[in-house]
């Protein structure tokens, strides 16, 4: 197909913008990209379809969501983080069954496509989520995604929020289930298995460093939640004497194939220790700030030249799965912490949502920016609306202005996901509905009651 009239935020090693532009898609890949005048000529027996002028991007790429706390949506407003864990997340998660994922993980895809999402890193996919099967879902969404295993051998985070029964499981178990699961997508290049370690504050040093070498042995990537809060900086530096990237570093932690979640709170000498190792760090903008616990320090690390990606986080914490509508969020944050409007700019956040992102999960040679030979990951945004009037520069209104409902049409792999808004692969309808029926069965037989300050009847 020939994507025709259309602005092209290319995200070239120029970072060319393009209006009045084409794209050229052949199977699953791109095969031109310019001026409408240049290549319409070249192609005259693709099929055209005329964008009305509307913007092309890379598709954006979330560094950071839980596929099963989708259903979970709204369950932990307004509690402390340790509150947040004990007695609401791991109670529910820990009475979740393989169909619960599942069910929770199509929903949590179907947001993330309406928004204009891509790609995805997820990070704690427990024995009970059946990871094979989870892959297996993800796989027929259409989506690129990496699905860490996650790994624990501790009591729950900070040995304070202890995990629940139903969340215990043999590190060794949760090993041969993510190399076994390794070995089925080992040529795919759209699903990826990592190891997803919990965090410093739920393992053991002796764990982390066993991960760590073998997941390099195996050419697997390792995720982790890493330096959330006060608390836990100051827990790690009580128990090993250190503080957290020189504990990072002394496991074989920081490296081009590791991903450290949320890093709200790092020192300069974190920073120092991980500039150069090719360590990214994935910024959550609102589910941390929404529980008070931190922003990651996005300036500094990208003056660092520190590989940078963001994330959702998760429907428990920020309630949604919509990563356009969480950009301008890393701008402000920035801005208003350094009281300075002229940090992380437009461009800054737009990257890391797209290169950013391909980079972290080790995609940026086929996806993350449109040019020949890279994969069609493409969303297109309709500008036709108010929040798009003026478009004087497009990067500031996609950045600043856009929402996921302005995403018109999502293309993975060359493959028509959304167009018009309408899901071509996924039953939204059926999705919504078991959705509603797996939280309402979960929260009956888990006892959890969510309640507001306001009376509901």
């Amino acid at each position: 197909m020939l994507l025709d009239n259309c602005t092209v935020v290319t995200m070239d090693a120029e970072r060319r913008i393009l209006r009045d532009a084409a794209i050229v898609v052949q199977g699953n890949s791109i095969a031109a990209v310019g001026k409408s005048s240049e290549i319409r000529p070249r192609f005259p027996e693709e099929t055209v379809r005329d964008l009305h002028g509307w913007v092309v991007t890379p598709g954006l790429v979330d560094g950071h969501i839980h596929l099963p706390q989708a259903i979970l949506r709204g369950c932990g407003d307004e509690v402390p983080l340790w509150v947040w864990m004990a007695e609401r997340i791991f109670i529910l998660e820990g009475a979740f069954t393989a169909e619960d994922a599942r069910i929770s993980m199509r929903l949590a895809a179907l947001e993330m496509l309406k928004a204009g999402t891509t790609a995805f890193l997820e990070t704690l996919i427990l024995g009970r989520h059946a990871l094979d099967q989870l892959a297996e879902a993800v796989e027929a969404t259409g989506m690129r995604a990496v699905l860490p295993r996650g790994i624990t051998d501790g009591g729950g985070y900070l040995d304070e929020s202890p995990l629940s029964k139903g969340l215990y499981e043999a590190p060794e178990e949760a090993i041969a289930d993510a190399l076994e699961v390794a070995k089925q997508y080992r040529d795919s290049e759209r699903i990826r298995i990592w190891f997803g370690p919990r965090s410093t504050g739920g393992i053991s040093e002796e764990l982390l460093r066993e991960l760590v070498t073998l997941a390099r042995a195996e050419g697997m990537g390792l995720c982790q939640h890493y330096a959330m809060t006060v608390r836990e900086r100051d827990w790690i530096r009580a128990k090993y004497g250190v503080g957290q990237a020189e504990f990072a570093e002394r496991v074989g932690m920081l490296g081009p194939d590791v991903v450290l979640v949320h890093a709200c709170v790092l020192e300069p000498d974190d920073i120092a220790l991980m500039r150069g190792t090719g360590t990214s760090v994935v910024h959550c903008p609102t589910g941390p700030a929404k529980m008070g616990s931190g922003v990651t320090p996005v300036h500094l690390l990208h003056s660092a030249g520190i590989n940078i990606t963001l994330g959702t986080d998760a429907a428990a914490a920020n309630n949604g799965a919509d990563l356009m509508r969480d950009l301008k969020w890393v701008g402000y944050l920035q801005k208003l912490q350094h009281a300075d409007p002229t940090v992380t700019t437009c461009e800054d956040v737009f990257e890391m949502a797209t290169l950013g992102g391909a980079r972290a999960l080790g995609l940026e040679a086929i996806t993350g920016s449109i040019e020949p030979g890279k994969r069609a990951d493409l969303i297109v945004i309709r500008t036709d609306g108010p929040g798009w009037t003026p478009d004087p520069y497009p990067v500031s209104n996609i950045v600043y202005s856009t929402t996921g409902a302005d995403v018109d049409t999502v293309i993975v792999d060359g493959d028509v996901l959304m167009e018009g808004r309408q899901m071509t692969h996924l039953d939204e309808e059926r999705i919504l509905f078991e959705a509603r029926g797996a939280a309402e069965a979960l929260f009956e037989r888990t006892g959890v009651r969510i309640t507001g300050r306001w009376p509901v009847s």
